[in-house]
């Protein structure tokens, strides 16, 4: 009640009332049936809209968790901290402790350190010498991982995201799977040369093997491409749904419209109601005194005919 009374109050600068309540009429009773229909089907579409948002934030932030999860191995671990990588031995390698393909950091780090000329994935100068054959520890990793973010030029502002690019990324790493080796299982090696070991002690032995972690998924059985995997189908879950939220959106700003013209409508309804009633109200138009003829005119006494009558 007190709201409604300050509704009703309610003036503008120049003292005229903001709000009114039309009387009661069909024309209200029409109007009113209208607006409360109009504000059930906006209920159920804000709530449409409230579910659709929330859909798509837990995907994106799904997708967010699998891209750090496929960059770093764990999603709450740093990259400077060495639980991201491993020995050369089993984070390169297809031993019985293979750790391949456990972080892109690690494999970067495998393919990226050797003791000579630049290696053939990671282009000229950008090598480092700390993660070779002498030297395969994890904080050996960690160290060369530093090194190579140095060398690398950020990309500002960083690519949107989205489910296509990240399926093209995907493919470009497949196209070069096992296309510079012709040693044992190249189907499942990156990098390198013809050479079958991964120490790192040339440019041709700077490598990863995944044939370890590839016997029953094959290429999607490398950990960080079924977390990228993972991430580009909640992006693509995102996707699809923005589509529903701006549909449900357009609705909403329709029905806000309409509710509009129904409140126009039923004030043009009012304002043409009162309009008659005043005309009812009106004393009725008297009739026009008759004008004299020429023959009443010449009756009288007095030449005060009025025009045309002389």
């Amino acid at each position: 009640q007190a709201k409604k009374k300050e509704l009703e109050e309610a003036e503008s600068k120049d003292k005229v009332k903001l709000y009114h309540r039309p009387v009661a009429s069909d024309a209200r009773s029409v109007a009113q049936r209208t607006l409360n229909q109009i504000k059930t089907d906006d209920d159920k579409l804000a709530l449409a809209e409230r579910t659709i948002e929330t859909q798509i934030k837990w995907n994106l932030e799904e997708a967010a968790l699998y891209l750090v999860d496929a960059r770093l191995g764990h999603n709450n671990t740093w990259d400077s901290d060495d639980k991201l990588f491993n020995s050369r031995a089993n984070a390169c390698t297809a031993s019985g402790t293979t750790t391949a393909g456990k972080s892109i950091v690690s494999d970067i780090a495998c393919l990226c350190s050797s003791t000579s000329a630049p290696t053939n994935m990671c282009g000229t100068s950008t090598k480092a010498t700390d993660y070779t054959d002498t030297t395969q520890t994890a904080a050996s990793a960690r160290t060369a991982w530093t090194e190579f973010k140095k060398k690398c030029t950020e990309l500002v502002p960083p690519p949107p995201f989205s489910q296509r690019r990240t399926a093209q990324a995907i493919a470009a790493v497949r196209a070069v799977i096992g296309k510079q080796v012709t040693g044992r299982d190249p189907a499942y090696i990156l990098g390198g040369g013809a050479s079958a070991t991964c120490t790192g002690a040339s440019a041709a032995n700077a490598r990863v093997d995944y044939s370890g972690v590839t016997k029953t998924k094959g290429f999607h059985g490398i950990p960080w491409v079924a977390k990228f995997e993972a991430a580009a189908q909640h992006v693509a879950a995102a996707e699809l749904v923005v589509h529903k939220l701006t549909a449900v959106r357009q609705k909403r700003t329709t029905l806000n419209r309409v509710t509009w013209s129904v409140y126009s409508g039923l004030n043009s309804a009012t304002e043409a109601a009162q309009v008659s009633s005043k005309a009812d109200r009106a004393p009725p138009l008297q009739a026009p005194a008759p004008q004299d003829t020429e023959e009443s005119c010449n009756k009288k006494a007095k030449n005060d005919c009025k025009y045309p009558c002389k």
